[in-house]
């Protein structure tokens, strides 16, 4: 794909978030498979961030993906990469009729607001009930009462028989973060189901929580079987949970409200009073 972005990494203290967006259109039965480039070799080898398509010509999947490296310092390009799953004479589009958005986002978060696991091991999931899905669990912290998390999920499901499908939801300790409080463990953040044996789609997700009381809390993603057989993970697909931790303060002047404090890695130039809130001119800021 035609997109890139050059991202500067000031020590190892710092890691680089990647988040991509996509779309894929099948001309005939084909499936894509969707990885990142730093520079101008693959990020791991054999990395496989997504899988989707379909046995169907002109059917559309939107693809969402997300990785973290720890590169050191220094300046890197990063470029989504996109080829032909196996073999066949199927093909597809990228952003058909240049009406789909397609993109790359990197941001540069210092090591202790950004929290991430993995795992590439391929797995099924057949209960019709929520279940932890290995891998996918990160512990965060929080310092104040109004602290938020971003969740973010990466997750590739593909079916073993036709008509199958799951639903997937974050947790937070034993708490599902979809719950609406009339519904139970049956509400989900994201629910896929295909047509076709073989078929793969994205069930990536992301969830903005607030838990409201400082301490330590695990996040961990769930899923469950909705019909017929599903498989995660396929061809050892990169699967994986990141957190990111936002500081906000809360002054006692309530004219005034700092987000993002900055302790480290900072210069500032004059401030200035905004709309009842303080301005901060930075030169230079890693979060």
């Amino acid at each position: 794909m035609d997109t890139e972005v050059s991202i500067t990494v000031p020590n190892n203290e710092y890691k680089v978030l990647l988040l991509v967006t996509a779309n894929i259109q099948t001309v005939t039965s084909t499936t894509a498979k969707f990885t990142l480039y730093r520079d101008s070799a693959i990020l791991e080898p054999s990395l496989l961030l997504q899988k989707a398509g379909s046995y169907s010509g002109y059917v559309h999947r939107q693809v969402t993906y997300a990785y973290v490296d720890t590169p050191g310092s220094g300046t890197y390009t990063y470029t989504p990469m996109v080829a032909k799953n196996g073999g066949g004479d199927g093909n597809f589009i990228i952003s058909e009729g240049n009406r789909n958005y397609r993109g790359i986002i990197g941001m540069v978060l210092h090591s202790t607001m950004l929290k991430s696991a993995s795992a590439t091991d391929q797995i099924g999931i057949s209960g019709s009930s929520y279940a932890k899905i290995s891998g996918l669990s990160v512990k965060v912290n929080v310092g104040t009462t109004v602290d938020q998390v971003i969740i973010i999920v990466n997750l590739n499901l593909c079916t073993v028989t036709a008509g199958a499908g799951g639903e997937f939801t974050i947790y937070r300790g034993e708490v599902n973060l979809a719950l609406n409080g009339e519904n139970g463990n049956t509400i989900s953040i994201m629910r896929i189901k295909l047509p076709y044996t073989g078929e793969c789609a994205s069930a990536s997700m992301t969830y903005l929580d607030r838990p409201g009381v400082i301490g330590s809390y695990y996040y961990h993603v769930y899923g469950k079987n909705i019909a017929g057989s599903i498989s995660l993970s396929d061809d050892n697909q990169h699967r994986s949970i990141t957190a990111i931790t936002i500081p906000l303060e809360t002054p006692a002047d309530s004219s005034t409200k700092t987000l993002f404090p900055c302790t480290t890695g900072c210069s500032f130039t004059a401030n200035i009073a905004v709309d009842g809130y303080t301005e901060l001119r930075l030169s230079l800021i890693h979060i």
